[in-house]
């Protein structure tokens, strides 16, 4: 039982960090791409 639990947990785990990760590059993506000093740089 102990097995079972520690494996979905490891699951979630993985699924929750890959959701942050995905979360977090699109965050820096959006600020990167909204700097409100450009420097006239495209």
């Amino acid at each position: 039982m102990m097995a079972i639990n520690l494996q979905i947990n490891q699951q979630q785990l993985m699924s929750v960090s890959s959701s942050l990760k995905e979360i977090l590059t699109q965050q820096i993506f959006w600020v990167n791409s909204n700097k409100p000093m450009d420097l006239g740089v495209d």
